[in-house]
């Protein structure tokens, strides 16, 4: 039988090797992005919208991210960290979707795997 409590753990430890390793991969393009990563989880919740994305930004980066906050938004939708919530109030994620766009007028929710490596709360699911 799996243990509930190690197989959360390896979940959050997996997680966190995948946010290192994102940073590191969007560190040449944003310089920034460690202290970001570092940062997310006083975001609190895991689903936000862009305009508290944008802000998060600002706070953290100030005078750095100006124009970029858009284009980094798009790349972390690109890679699969962020996802965004769908007419049907489903996640939507690049990966997943061949069509996917990034599109600053849904909302944005981290996704799970990197949401437990931040402490993020994790988004509820649409009820059917």
């Amino acid at each position: 039988k799996i243990d509930k409590v190690v197989l959360d753990e390896a979940k959050k430890t997996y997680g966190t090797f995948l946010k290192r390793e994102l940073a590191e991969e969007l560190g040449v393009e944003f310089p920034i992005m460690n202290i970001l990563m570092n940062r997310f989880s006083s975001l609190k919740n895991s689903q936000f919208t862009y305009e508290k994305y944008s802000e998060f930004v600002s706070r953290v980066t100030p005078d750095t991210m100006d124009g970029d906050k858009y284009k980094l938004a798009q790349r972390l939708f690109d890679l699969g960290f962020f996802g965004q919530i769908g007419g049907d109030g489903k996640p939507i994620y690049a990966m997943r979707e061949e069509d996917a766009h990034f599109d600053e007028t849904l909302d944005i929710v981290v996704h799970p795997c990197y949401a437990r490596a931040l402490n993020l709360a994790e988004a509820q699911p649409a009820k059917p």
